[in-house]
């Protein structure tokens, strides 16, 4: 199972999407999320979803990496998710984790796939939406048609 710690300033909506979309996935689990600023509101929202929080200052990051690090480790973290995270991610970070970026609700289909998430096809959610049984084989073997000349 990946597990995964996002990093975050302030931008919490996209934060909570994404622990909630890989939250239904048995591959990941997002471990730990952590922020550089005491008053940021992604505390709250993960506390509701009962994902853990880590505050680290700025001189923790600058000063102290490595304590950071530890707790990363001690919690089986492989993969780091930056959230419009604004400190320069040390060195003693970026060279022990795979690091990826998301910005925006347009990165996440690219992160899911990275991280191992499910992904549901244009056909599923329309099938989902419509309250239809969706049959992957049928969407695959069925071939649009072909207009006629």
């Amino acid at each position: 199972m990946k597990k995964i710690a996002i990093f975050t300033s302030d931008h919490c909506e996209l934060t909570q999407r994404l622990v909630e979309m890989l939250a239904s996935d048995e591959r990941t689990e997002v471990e730990i999320v952590v922020t550089d600023r005491e008053n940021s509101p992604i505390v709250a929202e993960m506390e509701k979803l009962n994902v853990a929080t880590l505050i680290a200052p700025r001189e923790v990051w600058h000063e102290r990496p490595q304590e950071i690090v530890e707790t990363l480790s001690g919690r089986g973290v492989d993969t780091v998710v930056l959230d419009h995270f604004t400190p320069v991610l040390p060195e003693e970070i970026s060279s022990k984790f795979k690091v990826m970026e998301v910005c925006c609700d347009d990165d996440l289909p690219r992160a899911m796939g990275e991280l191992g998430g499910e992904q549901k096809s244009v056909d599923e959610e329309w099938a989902e939406t419509l309250k239809l049984n969706y049959d992957p084989t049928q969407a695959q073997a069925t071939p649009p048609p072909i207009p006629q000349a």
